[in-house]
């Protein structure tokens, strides 16, 4: 099995890592992976708000998307973590290269905020119940 978390959407070089994950792999092994996703990531679009500055989430109308086939590179940070490339592309060049490897999506899944989470915290965690920010695919190595 190989897990991987937010790494394919930060190799430039995706459908070789792919192909590397193949070889290592034992038939009906799986590669379960989790990325941003691609139809939400803040590279595709973002918030449509009234008033435009507002950060209520009560304020934000839909999540805009656009541009969405555009593979690009971005630079991002985290915090004070080192500044690092992210590379955007879209979700049937993964679904493209699994398949040219050999790999069964047996499973695709949108996660969401649990009901604990949304009662504890709805205004933090509203976002994420809109529309899911990752994308977590599990894959299994055929013959």
């Amino acid at each position: 099995m190989v897990i991987s978390v937010y790494v394919l959407c930060d190799v430039r070089d995706y459908d070789k890592a792919i192909k590397e994950i193949a070889r290592v792999l034992k038939p009906k092994g799986r590669f379960i992976f989790l990325i941003e996703h691609p139809c939400f990531s803040w590279g595709a679009g973002g918030w449509a708000r009234i008033p435009l500055d507002s950060h209520r989430t009560e304020d934000w109308q839909f999540y805009k998307v656009d541009n969405y086939f555009k593979r690009r590179t971005d630079e991002c940070q985290w915090g004070k973590l080192p500044r690092l490339l992210s590379f955007y592309r879209p979700l049937s060049d993964y679904f493209h290269s699994l398949k040219k490897h050999r790999f069964f999506v047996a499973d695709l899944i949108e996660p969401r905020p649990t009901k604990n989470s949304l009662r504890k915290r709805p205004g933090a965690w509203d976002p994420e119940n809109r529309v899911p920010p990752v994308l977590i695919i599990d894959a299994v190595k055929q013959k």
